[in-house]
Parts: structure tokens; sequence; C-alpha cells
């Protein structure tokens, strides 16, 4: 069972970015069929992983906001081996949601999901969208932070086949280079490739720089750095096209009402402790330190505000000992 659902996972990953005209005709389902389902990122980004410059600080290690769509096959976020689109390229760079939101023809495509940051990207994160008959195809896009211009997602990939919603996937993640900036290292400075080179995986050794952030010479294949498991809630057979619409909706106000339903919309902030009582002073003579410390009382969960700093520190002490402060300016 785990073997072939392995191999299935394998086969979609590697052929989702090149289906043609014909495959779309021949997985169409059923018309007035609609499914809902659940998408979950689950982050492997840790530096046990991927111990090359890991980032820890200013900003640490995380992924960005996710921008996921359901689309007929006159659409796409990105394709593998060509230029990137003009609308992804603010997120490539910045994570900036707002261009694809409001940028990306609103024509071919049928749910728009925005799920937020992944701030720890060792957990996992997760929503819901809907696909229908004629918008059989789910993309989506997450910017690894910090990074000149590194991605992870999915494009295109076909829910239904064989004229059956697939029940369950889970795809592994590899780095992408949008081709936008030449730098190598997650704390890059900006620095525009022109032109534009094709989208392409980052892997152990490629690119073939010992500067690479995941360049690992003695590795053959990187670990994935997140895995996305999508699999279906529900599915709608026989609606009629003008109930298409009015099912959505109704779905959608009902998520928003009943938050509980969807773990990113369970924003729950860190909870921490009220500050400790200064410590000593490190030092009973010159300049030394004491701090103070808080404690995490509760994890924040998806969505929800990141622990804030847990030490503090200042300054303490005298610029002169008492035993000698008679004569500390003599000259």
């Amino acid at each position: 069972m785990n073997l072939t659902f392995l191999i299935i996972s394998l086969v979609i990953c590697l052929s989702f970015s090149a289906i043609n005209a014909n495959s779309y005709h021949e997985n169409v389902c059923e018309k007035g069929s609609l499914a809902v389902y659940q998408i979950e990122i689950e982050g492997n980004w840790t530096e046990d992983n991927f111990p090359k410059n890991y980032p820890k600080f200013r900003p640490h290690a995380h992924f960005s906001k996710s921008f996921g769509i359901s689309h007929s096959q006159h659409d796409y976020l990105f394709r593998m081996q060509e230029v990137v689109r003009p609308e992804l390229e603010n997120f490539c760079l910045r994570g900036d949601i707002e261009e694809l939101h409001t940028q990306i023809s609103k024509e071919n495509i049928f749910d728009e999901l925005i799920m937020p940051k992944l701030d720890d990207p060792s957990k996992k994160i997760e929503s819901r969208f809907f696909v229908s008959s004629n918008h059989s195809l789910f993309s989506i896009v997450t910017k690894i932070v910090p990074s000149p211009d590194w991605i992870i997602g999915i494009d295109s990939l076909e829910l239904c086949i064989d004229n059956k919603w697939v029940d369950e996937i889970r795809i592994e993640m590899q780095p992408i280079d949008c081709g936008v900036n030449s730098g190598f290292t997650f704390s890059s400075p900006i620095w525009d490739t022109i032109p534009r080179d094709e989208m392409t995986f980052i892997t152990s050794h490629f690119p073939n720089n010992h500067a690479s952030s995941f360049y690992y010479q003695n590795v053959t294949h990187l670990p994935p750095i997140a895995s996305f498991r999508i699999h279906k809630i529900k599915e709608y057979i026989g609606v009629k096209d003008s109930s298409v619409k009015r099912i959505h909706q109704k779905y959608r106000r009902n998520t928003m009402k009943n938050p509980s339903r969807l773990a990113n919309h369970d924003n729950s902030d860190c909870v921490v402790s009220k500050w400790s009582e200064w410590s000593a002073c490190s030092k009973e003579c010159g300049i030394g330190e004491k701090f103070r410390n808080r404690t995490i009382m509760r994890l924040e969960k998806s969505g929800g505000k990141a622990c804030p700093h847990l030490i503090e520190r200042s300054w303490c002490g005298s610029s002169r000992c008492e035993s000698s402060s008679s004569s500390y300016f003599s000259w």
C-alpha cells in the first residue's frame, strides 16, 4: 500500500508540469461534479537537514504566505524550464502576494487560496479549496525566506484522473530557483538576473557552486524541504451549473463562521509568562550584565503571532570600585 502510494506520488510529481491538452480531455470529471480538498503543508527545513548557512536571525528560516488557485487548462502559476511570468516575479523576490491576487486573471480560476506564513519551517499548516469539473487543476507557491528568489510549489496538478477525483496524494518539495535573482546564498543581496533565466530545480549539485546554500558535495539528493499533502474532504455529484457558485459561496461562508473547521483560521498567538525579576549583576566591581527571562506557556498555532524574545539583558554595575574610589581619578 505504501509503495503503491509512493509510486503514484512520484509519477504525478514528475509529470504534472508536462500535461498536454489531450490529457486534460481524458481526465475531465463528470459535468456538475465538485470536490473540496484539504491541503497540508508540512515543513522539513531544519538545521539538521540543511546545516549549511542555516538562517537563524533577521530573518530566521520560515515559509512565506502561500498562494494557490484551482483553475482550468487555460491558466497556470508557473512552468518549470520557462521564464517566470511577470505577476510572479515580486512573489519570488519578496513573498508579496498582493500582485498575484490582483493581477492574475480570474477568468479561468474557480477558487483562490491564501495561507498564513509558516513561521516554524518544521511545523505544518493546512487549508481547503474547491475544484470543479471544468477547473480540476491546482497550483500553489510558497517562498523560502530568506532567499534570493527561491520558492516551493506545485504547477497544474490534475486532481481528476480517469473521471474520478483523486482521494489523496503527497508530494515532496524541492527548492525552485525563479531565475530573477543571481544570488547563491539565503542572505544574498538583490542581484538581478538579466535576461531572466528559466525556472529550475535547485539540487545538492546545481547550481554547481560551492557558495550555494544548497550545495552539498557529498550528498546525492537533498532531503525534501517540505511536503504537500492533498486529500479529498467532500464530493458533490450532479450539481447544476446554476448551483455551482451557490454551493461554493455557502461552503466558504460556513467556514468563516466556524473557523475551527480550518486550522489556518485558528489564529492562536503565542502566550508567554511575565518577566522574571532581574538577576544579580554579573560583576561587583566595574561594568557587568544582568538579565531576566520569561517562558513559553503556549506555542502559536497556524497563522498566530510568533513567540517574542525570551531573554532580556541590561548593563549594570559601576565604573569604579568602592575600595579604590578615592584614587580612581588620581593622575
